[in-house]
């Protein structure tokens, strides 16, 4: 029978000549002043083969968005993990030629449960840091979530979490998406005061009360960020909405629009639509009309168009194509171009509004104001649209010149970007 290596240490304390004594006084402070060992590079790369990984280096077919510095890159993210491929893109794509697939074996069949544990030794990369050992426990720790490997021992993955290495996202997304119990969330919070933990709380289910009373307790700390308190809040009004619904929405309606983030701002203006009580809504189309933010105002419009709400912001909606409203930018790298007479909000302000003219059985008024709305719209637009090819935003191309570009850009499969660019060029 193989013992666990606490119990195995234990019972060498009471072998004879294992005792405290001169000699072991002098073998641990030798222990003290030993350097840690590093664990070479060859039994490294060996566990990331085994795993199913494979170098960038050793790629002989050519790979899109790639460079010469041993980098890939996908759409939008890289895909290489410090120069190595991770096992779910060596078995999922095309980077490896059919020959070299088979002399390497793969698709690899997973490993054993007990053979991943042994590979994630987090001692001793706390003993050594070793980053080719960190990327080995963080590719073994991926394989338990794309080949979805049973989790036998939550304790074998938490002590990636315990030792605070850098992958705790990575813990406690994996044990969210298995459906942990509320419970161990609560646990580590209480263990770590790790706010991270709040991003990943689970619902509240019948039975945890122990959950339920942590989540109680956290809603009202005030040493918790607004954002955390935000997370805790949300899974006890969706526990129950009849006793903590005016706290919920008292906790929304004073911090919203005090929130730096923008992506904070935009999902608690998704909570204040899901309650949908008349003074809700007043800051929800405050928000629509003042946000600076080009993305939390399209939000608010995405979500009016799920939930099929036309007549209850129209008025507010016609404000918007008036002009009526705060300025706003995108945090967007390549937003949409716009013609000065335009602004960032007018083509998704169009596009909802022409879905809402094609909804049936539309009220007069309804459909008046609709009418009205897109006709704002249609004055804003300049009589030249933003082209390559035309006046006002770049030199005249001539057509030969045109073909040129164009075929040379889509030889090689650069973005319109590009194309858009060669052709404001002189020529």
């Amino acid at each position: 029978m193989r013992l666990p290596f606490h119990m195995l240490t234990g019972l060498l304390l009471l072998v004879p000549g294992c005792s405290s004594g001169t000699d072991s006084g002098q073998q641990g402070q030798s222990a003290v002043q030993a350097k840690p060992q590093k664990i070479s590079a060859e039994a490294c790369e060996a566990m990331l083969y085994e795993l199913g990984a494979y170098p960038v280096s050793k790629l002989t077919r050519e790979y899109p968005y790639g460079d010469t510095s041993g980098v890939v890159y996908g759409v939008p993210n890289r895909v290489d993990v410090n120069g190595w491929l991770p096992p779910q893109a060596v078995r999922s794509a095309k980077y490896l030629t059919y020959q070299e697939k088979r002399t390497q074996g793969i698709p690899k069949p997973p490993l054993s449960y007990e053979r991943y544990i042994e590979i994630m030794d987090t001692d001793a990369y706390q003993r050594t840091k070793d980053p080719m050992l960190f990327l080995v426990i963080r590719l073994a720790l991926q394989e338990f979530r794309d080949r979805e490997i049973e989790i036998k021992n939550p304790e074998d993955l938490l002590k990636i979490y315990h030792a605070r290495m850098g992958l705790d996202a990575e813990v406690l997304s994996l044990f969210k998406s298995r459906s942990a119990p509320g419970v161990v969330f609560a646990r580590l919070y209480q263990r770590h005061q790790d706010p991270l933990i709040f991003r990943f709380l689970p619902p509240v289910e019948r039975g945890q009360a122990e959950y339920r009373q942590f989540l109680e307790q956290q809603v009202d700390n005030p040493q918790l960020k607004v954002k955390d308190r935000f997370y805790v809040y949300q899974h006890l009004y969706q526990a129950d909405k009849q006793q903590h619904g005016d706290g919920y929405q008292a906790f929304l309606i004073s911090n919203v629009e005090q929130m730096d983030a923008w992506l904070d701002r935009s999902q608690m203006i998704q909570a204040l639509l899901e309650i949908g009580s008349e003074e809700s809504i007043r800051v929800v189309k405050r928000c629509l009309l003042n946000d600076p933010v080009l993305e939390v105002r399209k939000a608010i419009l995405r979500k009016l168009k799920a939930q099929g709400r036309i007549e209850e912001f129209l008025d507010t909606l016609l404000q918007l194509s008036n002009g009526q409203c705060k300025p706003c930018q995108s945090v967007a790298i390549n937003p949409v171009r716009i013609t000065q007479k335009e602004t960032v909000m007018t083509y998704p302000l169009r596009a909802w509004l022409e879905w809402a003219e094609a909804q049936p059985n539309l009220q007069p008024d309804t459909k008046w104001k609709v009418d009205r709305a897109l006709e704002n719209l249609t004055n804003e637009r300049s009589p030249s649209r933003p082209s390559p090819y035309r006046d006002g935003v770049g030199p005249k191309v001539s057509p030969q010149k045109k073909r040129e570009i164009k075929d040379r850009v889509s030889s090689v499969g650069q973005p319109y970007r590009l194309y858009y660019k060669e052709c404001n060029q002189p020529c």
